[in-house]
């Protein structure tokens, strides 16, 4: 890791909110010592844990630039928070046991991200979805437009998305939310533009909260709560949205998370 001031090269700032991962977080913390790309800050904002996640941030104190623990409101709150500490150019949330696709992912997009048009506030590469062994590509190829307002995945996947910390900086995510907090804040500021990196970037321990059955009735209040504020799509849009999102959680239902991802790929 270097400090803020050394070369041109451009800096990444990576954000980890933990609370009681510490067998996760470890998972983490040996992917981003890996990186050969040496310009990193990396954040963790811990939400009071217990179990030793703490022991783990302390054993890595090498690689972690600034760390707190203190209970918070969620997840976006968590985020919030460590935002005020950021000096990189560009910014990665990274769940705890989440990974980089390699040890060169930081290395090769930096070369990518320096030609990025101003227009873009945030760019985004390709997502794994490991399960064990087994795993789900999660690729967006093009440019990324979302004219859904209210369907689940009308954004690239957060995960895998670089934002400028100036939208950071400037613009706190809404802890009103619960789950998909990174999906409001993307539509709103994307203007509709997100640049594609063409680069696997992520790969996720499992789809997370967020495609768990338990969440849909969360996930579809908080999808009203941003068509509500967000530019309105049209009518047959909103009609073709509703049919999906209930296609999605029937096939939650009937099939699982598992064969529920290898569907999502194929569409």
């Amino acid at each position: 890791m270097t400090s803020k001031s050394d070369s041109g090269l451009p800096r990444f700032t990576i954000i980890t909110s933990t609370l009681n991962c510490a067998i996760a977080l470890r998972k983490t913390a040996a992917s981003i010592r890996s990186q050969v790309y040496p310009n990193i800050q990396w954040v963790v904002a811990d939400g009071a844990s217990t179990d030793g996640t703490i022991d783990v941030i302390r054993e890595n104190l090498d690689i972690v630039s600034i760390w707190f623990s203190a209970p918070d409101r969620g997840i976006y709150d968590a985020w919030n928070k460590a935002c005020t500490f950021i000096d990189g150019e560009w910014v990665l949330f990274l769940g705890a046991g989440d990974t980089f696709f390699n040890e060169t992912t930081l290395d090769t997009c930096s070369i990518s991200i320096r030609n990025v048009p101003t227009k873009f506030h945030f760019a985004f590469g390709g997502l794994i979805v490991a399960y064990g062994k087994k795993s789900v590509e999660v690729v967006t190829k093009g440019e990324f437009k979302p004219l859904f307002m209210d369907l689940n995945y009308s954004t690239p996947p957060h995960s895998a998305t670089f934002c400028r910390s100036s939208i950071l900086k400037c613009n706190p995510f809404d802890t009103a939310f619960r789950i998909i907090g990174d999906k409001k804040f993307m539509l709103s500021y994307s203007n509709g533009n997100y640049y594609n990196l063409q680069y696997f970037i992520t790969i996720m321990d499992g789809f997370g909260i967020s495609h768990d059955v338990k969440s849909i009735p969360l996930i579809w209040r908080e999808n009203r709560m941003i068509s509500k504020v967000g530019p309105k799509p049209p009518f047959l849009h909103k009609i073709k949205a509703f049919v999906i999102n209930y296609k999605n959680i029937l096939i939650l239902v009937l099939f699982g998370e598992k064969r529920y991802a290898k569907w999502l790929n194929r569409h």
